[in-house]
């Protein structure tokens, strides 16, 4: 399987598991933080993604947005920001 496919099937994963009840707790929000930026990092050293995968991040990072009130208010995120310091361009 390409790097690109294994990112985001790790991403729909932690996603999958970050949506299933009971709430997401911080590991899970971390692990799909963290999947997320391993797709950017496989979508990059590609030239032209082909589209299906494209269309699978889109969808991907659809459900990560309607997650986000869960952890908006969430101190721990702020903390992650501060200390790992991620790109602006990464919106997650």
């Amino acid at each position: 399987m390409p790097r690109q496919a294994q990112a985001i099937q790790r991403y729909q994963e932690a996603l999958d598991e970050m949506e299933a009840p009971p709430k997401a707790n911080s590991e899970e929000l971390l692990e799909v933080l963290l999947a997320r930026d391993a797709v950017e990092k496989a979508w990059t050293k590609q030239q032209q993604p082909p589209r299906h995968r494209t269309e699978k991040i889109i969808e991907l990072d659809k459900r990560l947005k309607a997650q986000s009130w869960s952890f908006a208010n969430d101190d721990t995120v702020d903390e992650w920001k501060n200390n790992l310091k991620p790109p602006e361009m990464n919106w997650w």
